[in-house]
């Protein structure tokens, strides 16, 4: 069989799987695997169809009334303009709309598929099987069972960057990467460096825009609108690897923020002048950056498939310790074995986010090792030195 066969029957055979996928998640045959129903609790219908109904979700989440009118945790914690781009979902009863939400997934998924083909295994038919591995991961189910949007995300950024020389798609990758605040500041730093002033002004116009027809709708203030969802994000709980969660609440806000954001901004420029910037890496740093600094939980270690793709064409010697970090968040880091009560409770414990932190870090140093420009001639010959070190260490 050619290859154009091949290709053909796999991506034929992935539709198959991904509508097989729809029916065995929203009927909950993956509750034994996750540990969650179907239930669309992250999917944020909850501020765009009480939107619909002429409710502001703001007077509702501080009021007593927010478990009676909200869904789950459909907590306003997204940007305002989160609430329109959920407008179509929101329209719908619940059960209809978590089915469409999943739908949606679906269709960003296989053309995730499409995206990092192109990008790393364009001949080589053993990508399909890689990529069956994604998305039986314990993240990747858990995202689509309760409705998260690290599928959306995923897709956001990495196709603001494969597609970067196609403005108007580039564009939309760019703006959806931002309705929710967490996966928003490094590719933000990126398009700033990348001086993409256009991308930045209609970003902030089409904010502005939603901002401002919401808080005329509720006779609200701009500025008070603008920074509810930050107040609502800084009172969920925290995740399970990242700067922001093993920093808590110590310092208080907005402390804390302020160096999370200096953080990020720190790691973002190291790799943009000191790393090689083609598509792939500047993918894979900006994923990477983003999980490891701000607070992500179990379902948005999906951002290391481009990493885990790296990794396996890499012919260094630590793609091996990096392959199996990624699969350790893949299918160890929610285990029921690690949950409060069982044989090793230490599930969001501090010394468990601290951990998954530096296991996330050591996968940038060593993206770092492997991509740093050749010109950096000092720094190359201290990180050879390093790299030997660790080499013999481990082997």
């Amino acid at each position: 069989m050619n290859i154009k066969k091949q290709t053909f029957f796999f991506e034929f055979s992935l539709i198959l799987i991904l509508i097989s996928l729809f029916f065995l998640i929203s009927n909950n045959f993956f509750v034994f695997y996750v540990g969650r129903h179907f239930d669309g609790c992250d999917m944020m219908w909850s501020p765009s169809s009480l939107f619909l109904k002429n409710i502001n979700v703001f007077e509702i989440y501080f009021s007593n009334l927010k478990n009676q009118y909200i869904h789950c945790s459909n907590y306003p914690s997204y940007s305002i303009s989160n609430i329109f781009f959920m407008m179509p979902f929101g329209a719908f009863e619940l059960d209809i709309a978590k089915k469409l939400w999943l739908l949606f997934n679906l269709i960003l998924i296989f053309h995730i598929y499409l995206i990092f083909k192109k990008l790393y295994f364009e001949k080589h038919t053993y990508y399909n099987y890689i990529f069956l591995i994604f998305l039986f991961s314990k993240p990747m189910i858990f995202t689509l069972s309760i409705g998260q949007y690290g599928v959306l995300a995923l897709w956001s950024i990495s196709t603001a960057i494969f597609y970067e020389k196609k403005n108007l798609i580039s564009f939309l990758g760019f703006f959806m990467s931002g309705l929710k605040y967490t996966f928003f500041p490094i590719i933000f730093y990126y398009t700033v460096f990348k001086k993409k002033y256009i991308y930045i002004s209609l970003f902030l116009l089409l904010n502005l825009a939603a901002l401002l027809i919401f808080s005329l709708k509720f006779k609200s203030g701009i500025i008070e609108n603008f920074f509810n969802p930050l107040i609502v994000g800084s009172q969920q709980g925290g995740g399970g690897g990242d700067l922001m969660s093993v920093l808590g609440n110590h310092p208080v806000f907005p402390l804390n923020y302020i160096i999370v954001m200096a953080a990020s901004f720190f790691y973002f420029i190291t790799f943009y002048k000191k790393t090689i910037n083609n598509t792939e890496n500047t993918i894979i740093y900006i994923t990477l950056i983003t999980i490891t600094i701000f607070r992500h939980h179990i379902y948005d270690a999906i951002f290391l498939f481009p990493i885990f793709l790296y990794a396996i064409k890499s012919r260094n010697k630590t793609k091996f310790f990096m392959i199996s970090v990624i699969l350790y968040f893949w299918f160890v880091y929610h285990s029921n074995f690690l949950e409060q009560g069982s044989i090793l409770p230490v599930m969001y414990t501090k010394g468990f986010r601290v951990f998954n932190f530096i296991l996330l870090n050591l996968l940038l140093l060593f993206f770092f090792l492997h991509t740093v420009k050749p010109n950096q001639n000092i720094l190359k010959f201290e990180i050879n030195k390093l790299k030997k070190k660790f080499e013999t260490y481990v082997y």
